[in-house]
């Protein structure tokens, strides 16, 4: 998590990095999308399936690691969607 930032405060971070990347374009987005994916799946392929799916195994996640990776990804998809179907209209 970025300096400056918690868990309790990780709502304000969401704005920053809104506010920062607000006029990239979808394609660009989805390029950083498909970049930092590859990356996440890198780093997670040292890890065991406990660490990856106990929860609060490493207490510095929030959790487990599914819920800062692949759930985090389908809230983020429904958003978007939601988002570009408004921009529609």
């Amino acid at each position: 998590m970025p300096e400056g930032y918690n868990w309790r405060t990780y709502g304000a971070m969401n704005v920053a990095f809104w506010e920062k990347n607000r006029d990239v374009s979808e394609e660009e987005a989805l390029r950083r999308l498909e970049e930092s994916h590859h990356q996440v799946m890198q780093a997670l392929e040292i890890f065991s399936d406990e660490e990856l799916f106990t929860k609060s195994f490493y207490p510095w996640v929030g959790g487990c690691f599914i819920s800062n990776t692949a759930s985090h990804y389908a809230w983020a998809i429904k958003k978007m969607k939601a988002h570009k179907k408004n921009c529609r209209h």
